[in-house]
């Protein structure tokens, strides 16, 4: 019987681990797009995540009323029938109860940090969100029942983190390596397409830069002159079919304005076409203002 009651809380310390990592692990993104599916137990397992002090408390509290258990029922009395057993041997007799008290602290430790610890929080790891959608309501349940227990460890924590001079807590803010890592784990693992990584590495990369490292030179630009006659513009405009030509007076640091190609279709061919006429004007930002900003 003891067996049984032993292994019995060995498991339950087990759920109990995979519950906390799952919970832990789970990516909120992820639940939040069960929550959209209309999926409850994800919305309760999201409500959890959020409030990790609460549930964390909870499956602390009854990890160790496990490990307290199982210690009281695997002590003296296995220690003592096993005694009996290694006492039938003559020469084992005198040292028969250290023995079987080393072989029972050797057993349950063992099959405590297997089947209790190790393979349940790899199972809540390598699941999470599906361990945690599973487990959310009954340690919701646990919760409730445990939250005058888990207000007194809440407080005393609290109070000992003030007394440390340790209650500053910074911001959990999620970093621009973090997200470049998501997104190569969703490559890796084929959710994520290679357009798609690239089209993110490339929007950070642009936010690095100032606009003078994405603009064209100024020997390189084509720019039309007011000065200039119609079909000198005509020709150049022709020979160079850019989105937009800058547009000066007699030399280029005079700019006056900017002229866009698709202005410029259907009327340049006309008799009495005017740059004039479909100048607007031009934005001036600083060479080393950011991308972002301009």
């Amino acid at each position: 019987m003891e067996i049984i009651l032993i292994l019995g809380l060995i498991l339950l310390n087990g759920l109990l681990s995979m519950s906390e990592i799952s919970l832990v692990s789970a990516r909120k993104a992820r639940l939040e797009s069960q929550v959209k599916k209309g999926k409850r137990s994800a919305q309760k397992a999201l409500e959890l995540a959020q409030k990790p002090d609460q549930f964390l408390s909870t499956t602390q509290i009854g990890i160790t009323l496990i490990g307290i258990l199982t210690g009281l029922f695997s002590g003296e009395a296995f220690a003592r029938d096993l005694a009996g057993l290694l006492a039938r041997v003559p020469w084992l007799e005198p040292y028969a109860v250290g023995i079987s008290k080393l072989t029972i602290v050797v057993t349950v430790t063992y099959l405590t940090l297997v089947l209790g610890e190790l393979v349940p929080k790899r199972i809540g790891m390598n699941f999470a969100e599906q361990v945690a959608e599973l487990v959310a309501r009954p340690m919701d349940i646990l919760s409730k029942i445990a939250s005058p227990f888990v207000w007194i460890l809440s407080k005393s924590t609290h109070g000992v983190i003030i007394l440390l001079g340790l209650n500053r807590t910074g911001e959990n803010k999620v970093t621009e390596e973090e997200i470049k890592a998501v997104v190569q784990e969703g490559f890796d693992s084929g959710e994520v397409q290679d357009v798609e990584q690239d089209i993110v590495e490339r929007v950070f990369t642009l936010g690095d830069r100032d606009v003078g490292s994405i603009m064209t030179h100024r020997s390189d630009l084509v720019w039309l002159n007011m000065q200039d006659d119609l079909e000198a513009n005509r020709r150049k405009v022709k020979e160079n079919l850019y989105n937009v030509f800058p547009v000066a007076s007699e030399k280029f640091d005079n700019i006056v304005g900017v002229v866009f190609l698709k202005d410029l279709f259907g009327r340049i061919d006309q008799p009495d076409f005017s740059l004039q006429q479909v100048l607007r004007p031009a934005q001036f930002v600083p060479e080393n203002q950011s991308v972002y900003t301009a």
